[in-house]
């Protein structure tokens, strides 16, 4: 199995924001949702093809609530194209950190 190769750590705001841009195909295979605040914090992560926008359509991980002082982990299979990003934003700013791991398309397949 190949090493995965990380994303982030990412502070977020309540603006979208690019948090990861493939620059090859790869396969994004988990995000760590960290909440920092002594509330819950809404999180939303979507998958842009490239030229494309944010929307519904292509969510990946839609309204997710994070409990106070908490970390969810999301496992993925996810295959990112050259020039797709990652975009993701939360409803209060600076207290959602965000990381995960992606591979090798190839050698995630094969592995």
């Amino acid at each position: 199995m190949p090493f995965p190769q990380r994303i982030g750590p990412t502070l977020l705001t309540n603006s979208l924001a690019t948090i990861f841009t493939a620059n090859r195909p790869v396969i994004v295979t988990s995000l760590l949702i960290a909440n920092t605040s002594a509330s819950a914090v809404t999180v939303l992560v979507s998958l842009v093809p490239v030229g494309g926008t944010s929307a519904a359509s292509n969510r990946i991980i839609p309204d997710l609530s994070v409990l106070a002082n908490d970390v969810l982990k999301r496992d993925l299979d996810v295959v990112m194209n050259a020039g797709d990003t990652l975009q993701a934003l939360a409803s209060v700013t600076n207290v959602i950190k965000i990381t995960g791991t992606y591979g090798d398309e190839k050698k995630v397949l094969r592995g």
